[in-house]
């Protein structure tokens, strides 16, 4: 399938990005190599450079593995596992049914670009590559050679039923076979020197990829076209809802010795939403504690949201809990001595806690490192912001209590910062939860709150609260960022007012996340199992209409489904009868009661996948029907959540520091700057105690 190669290309990029700069041959962004033979009217352009040598790099073979978990044929059997996982070049040319994994290296070791119209017809881009041999390219080609009369420069080669190869003796381009008007038809014009406009004519264009860095290895060129109308903006069913319609939008990656820099570009709709105004708390975020493993900032206006709430939810879970908070207050108190001191925008953080924990007489055997969640904002009253928060958290214990023992109730803890530092305030709710958690892991949550150095501060543990004080006052480490502050530099040379901002440690998440599968090997060794994975997704289609039949309502039968109907289209139509009863599937019996969730169950876990033998009751006689039934597997059924899990935290280990701006540079236009630091590659370490 050609979704499957366009996967293995676009997932090859995210390779490319632990290669050193040294790797790479030069490539400006103003003259984009393959822009020169690509329609003028594409939407979607990608290029990179040299793809040789991936198959020798640590990250590769973790890439290669994923991707060979995605591709894997998905009639094949979850418990066979290859002998050895195939390298990525013999991934390409399975996709391709190109003859052997050289042609691949010879094929993919220069320029490479991937074209489309639109990005939500990616099934027909076409596949621009300039390798440095294209002479040797072509020789392995040569079983594949389309024999045809006519003159035009060009050599034709077959890869599928609906896909060719065209080469004009240094370029090859790859795309479908169709009408004239296609893109790969066109494109092949543009390449015997049937010229029109190409992309790297337009203005636009050219606009847009001489923003990105000078040194950019990598670039990617979408557009929205023509349109201008906001709900026409660019990708509007792929970009995050979040952010404006943008008209187009390039990105640069430039890899260098110590990390990578991703910057993108983009000219906003003007006729579509605009950015809001934000404030982000810069120092704030630079002296974030070590335990952070992310944040990012938002703005909001607590008091105009807390205003929209009251009003959207007169009654319900949510209008109980504002009655909640606002309980022993005075209207628009809340409003008044809260919200209206909150100012600046909001951090959302991300930290962790060690627990320790046991099920039964079983010890884990490392520390679980358990997520906590944060909010920060600047209070300016920090006093009426303080009163109002012991206020709404005193309302909340009353209401946790009142389903606790009256003879022990929970009660809020204290703790102080020192003299006249602030004091944190704590609710253990984990102690609601002792009753129901066997491991012992919900008993460390809490809810616990601060107002100290201008800050609120409010957290699902007292821990992660302490650490952001200590961190802000220089004492405790912080984050070893410099990616944070190398970014800002470079967006104050260029100029332009930062609106959200977002810092993490990737190699702590992956550790985090890690922690997570050895508790769970430990407890839990069952969810290692491929069988285990299939048996839950089976349970998962359980829910869903199998047979296609109505039972009687209010049937007093004991262990039987009796039919009433069956639907068309469905398995069960023409094979079941009205009054039919069902008695068991695949030889087993249905449960005595809830013998329709009993009949789900079992359909979903039959024997075959391809069908199924029910027993029932016709006519006072018992008979075997069986009924085919259609293959609901997914073409991801096979992949096994906690392989990719491992995957994917072996890759975030690859990067200590992270940070990610979005900002301004002019009212209509919006960049930002992703810089991401290789383990080991920062130039200072975080200390016991950071300096101020």
């Amino acid at each position: 399938m050609l979704y499957r190669y366009w996967l293995l290309v676009l997932i090859m990029s995210g390779e490319m990005l632990i290669f050193p700069a040294t790797l790479w041959a030069s490539l400006s962004p103003n003259n984009p190599t393959l822009a020169e033979y690509v329609p003028g009217n594409v939407q979607f352009f990608w290029e990179c450079r040299d793809l040789a040598s991936l198959d020798d790099t640590p990250v590769a073979s973790v890439f290669a593995s994923m991707l060979a978990d995605l591709i894997r044929p998905y009639n094949s059997s979850p418990t066979t596992q290859p002998a050895r996982e195939p390298d990525l070049s013999e991934l390409i040319a399975q996709a391709l049914n190109l003859p052997t994994s050289r042609t691949v290296k010879l094929l993919f070791n220069g320029p490479l670009a991937i074209a489309a119209y639109d990005i939500n017809r990616i099934q027909d881009a076409i596949l621009l590559i300039e390798p440095r041999n294209p002479a040797a390219v072509e020789a392995q080609l040569s079983t594949l050679l389309i024999t045809e009369s006519g003159n035009r420069p060009v050599r034709r080669y077959r890869l599928s039923r609906k896909y060719e190869m065209v080469c004009d003796g240094k370029r090859f381009v790859i795309g479908i076979l169709s009408k004239r008007s296609s893109l790969y038809a066109r494109t092949v014009d543009l390449l015997v020197g049937n010229r029109g406009i190409v992309l790297s004519d337009l203005l636009e264009f050219r606009e847009r990829i001489a923003a990105l860095p000078a040194d950019s290895q990598m670039v990617l060129y979408v557009s929205s076209g023509r349109t201008t109308k906001p709900e026409e903006g660019l990708m509007s069913n792929f970009w995050p809802a979040h952010w404006p319609h943008l008209v187009s939008v390039a990105v640069g990656m430039v890899i260098t010795d110590t990390g990578i820099i991703i910057e993108t570009t983009g000219r906003l709709n003007p006729k579509g939403p605009k950015l809001g105004t934000s404030d982000p708390p810069i120092p704030t975020l630079i002296l974030l504690p070590a335990s952070t493993v992310l944040a990012w900032t938002h703005a909001i206006n607590y008091v105009d949201e807390f205003k929209r709430l009251d009003v959207a939810y007169p009654k319900g879970i949510i209008r109980f809990y504002i009655d909640l908070l606002q309980s022993g207050l005075a209207p628009g108190e809340l409003e008044q001595k809260l919200f209206s001191h909150l100012i600046g925008d909001t951090i959302f953080l991300i930290g962790q806690v060690e627990k320790s924990s046991t099920l039964g007489d079983k010890s884990h055997r490392t520390p679980l490192l358990l997520p906590v969640g944060v909010i920060v904002v600047e209070a300016v009253n920090p006093q009426a912001v303080e009163d109002m928060l012991n206020h709404v958290g005193n309302n909340f214990l009353r209401l946790l209590n009142l389903q606790r023992d009256p003879e022990n109730p929970l009660r809020i803890h204290t703790e102080s910062l020192g003299k006249e530092r602030g004091t944190i305030h704590t609710i253990p709710m984990g102690s609601l939860f002792e009753a129901y958690s066997q491991t012992g892991i919900l008993t460390s949550l809490e809810i616990s709150w601060t107002v100290a150095d201008h800050m609120m501060i409010i957290g699902t543990h007292s821990d992660t609260v302490r650490q952001i004080i200590q961190a802000c006052r220089g004492e405790y480490p912080w984050i070893s960022d410099e990616t944070f502050l190398e970014s800002m530099h470079k967006i104050d040379l260029k100029g332009g007012v930062p609106k959200n901002l977002l810092v993490a440690q990737p190699k702590s998440a992956g550790e985090m996340i890690d922690s997570w599968l050895t508790y769970a090997s430990d407890y839990y060794p069952q969810m290692f199992e491929p069988d285990w994975w299939q048996k839950l997704r089976r349970q998962q289609r359980a829910a869903k209409v199998q047979l296609g039949i109505i039972p009687v309502r209010h049937q007093p039968l004991q262990g039987k489904v009796q039919v009433a109907k069956t639907l068309p289209a469905y398995p069960a139509h023409t094979r079941l009868k009205p009054g039919d009863q069902i008695i068991s599937v695949d030889g087993q019996k249905l449960q005595q009661t809830d013998a329709m969730q009993s009949l789900r169950m079992l359909v979903a876990m039959r024997k075959r996948e391809d069908r199924v033998r029910l027993e029932v009751i016709r006519g006072g006689e018992k008979r075997v029907v069986v009924i085919d039934m259609p293959d609901e597997r997914s073409t991801l059924d096979h992949i096994q959540p906690v392989i990719l899990f491992k995957r994917a935290i072996n890759f975030m280990r690859m990067f200590s520091t992270a940070s990610h701006i979005i900002w301004q540079p002019s009212p209509d236009l919006v960049n930002t700057r992703l810089q991401l630091r290789f383990t080991g590659r920062a130039t200072s370490q975080v200390s016991d105690v950071n300096k101020p």
